[in-house]
């Protein structure tokens, strides 16, 4: 009994002390990324609609309108997830920086801060909330979408050109939205011809198999599928190398081979599976520069600070000459490199 009695005091006191530390890291995220957004107002996606869905906040970082007409690929706008293997944002160097340097180039920028549970809750038997995993974090990132498309003309954005852009985890839940229309009637009105298909993609450095035992990122695995089925079925469903539709929007890929938290081979698998269906995609493949630098200048490296301007030379050339959700690759024209 005292045995049993200490166990659970012990419990007790490291379930207090990593709350605590998750407290603080946020607070300081928090202050961070409050000084970057001065003046936005969030957006609580869910708020008004029949969902009971729990409070998800979409960021806006909106260039001024005088610096529209210059902007890189015909006023995009790009919807941030960033990484944190489904249980917390890198609000930082995968947010606020990312938005910053969307909006220095022209380009409309909304973080979406999708649904996580953090550490403590996602680790302890005494709390399982069914609503966090998926499938909520894709309908999170669905009906982000509905949302900007919708009031396309309210947020003064081309809804037309509405792209994702994730970092690590967030690049898996960015490519299961260009992958599945799973969920949809739950995110839109039932009449709605709104698409929830994002008109491009970028994944830089993203979680990718669910299935390759061997590559998976388990911690991402497990706290996605905490609440789902892990059985073969489900695990290849949520492996973006098994599940390649034909009208897969134009992508932009990005990882180093000596990443240390996601296999490098994650994004080989995607590569090959785009390639095998002719799906318009550029992948660059840095030797080194490891994981996490997202657009943080103080982590970006020699190869990897060259990725943001190659983005932008991607956008613009799928976009170059255009008109609206026509892209300039013929089908089957791919983009690669190394």
């Amino acid at each position: 009994m005292r045995s049993t009695l200490h166990c659970l005091a012990t419990a007790l006191q490291f379930a207090l002390l990593a709350s605590l530390l998750s407290q603080s890291l946020r607070a300081e995220a928090g202050e961070r990324y409050g000084e970057a957004s001065k003046g936005s107002k969030c957006i609580d996606i869910w708020s008004g609609s029949r969902s009971s869905e729990p409070e998800v906040l979409l960021q806006p970082f909106l260039v001024k309108r005088e610096a529209r007409d210059s902007a890189v690929g015909g006023r995009a706008t790009i919807i941030i997830c960033s990484g944190g293997s489904y249980l917390w944002h890198d609000k930082y160097a995968e947010g606020v920086k990312v938005a910053e340097w969307l909006n220095s180039r022209g380009i409309d920028a909304f973080i979406l801060h999708y649904r996580t549970e953090g550490f403590v809750a996602a680790y302890s038997s005494f709390k399982r909330q069914r609503q966090y995993g998926y499938p909520g974090v894709l309908m999170d990132l669905k009906r982000a979408i509905y949302l900007l498309r919708a009031g396309a003309d309210e947020f003064g954005i081309n809804g037309k050109r509405i792209g994702v852009m994730g970092f690590s985890a967030g690049g898996h839940l960015a490519l299961m939205a260009a992958h599945f229309q799973r969920e949809e009637s739950r995110v839109a009105p039932e009449d709605s011809a709104i698409s929830l298909k994002p008109d491009f993609v970028a994944a830089i450095y993203p979680v990718v198999t669910m299935a390759n035992e061997k590559l998976a990122h388990r911690r991402s695995r497990r706290v996605l599928l905490r609440n789902s089925s892990r059985s073969r079925e489900r695990l290849d469903s949520l492996s973006m190398e098994r599940n390649i539709p034909a009208d897969h929007p134009p992508l932009f890929l990005v990882n180093c081979r000596d990443d240390n938290v996601v296999d490098y081979r994650n994004s080989q698998l995607l590569d090959s599976a785009l390639t095998r269906n002719a799906i318009p995609h550029r992948y660059l493949l840095y030797e080194h520069g490891g994981h996490g630098f997202g657009a943080d200048p103080n982590r970006l490296g020699e190869e990897t600070g060259k990725w943001m301007e190659e983005f932008i030379n991607w956008l613009n050339t799928i976009y170059s000459g255009a008109n609206e959700n026509e892209f300039r690759f013929l089908e089957g024209e791919i983009q690669r490199g190394y």
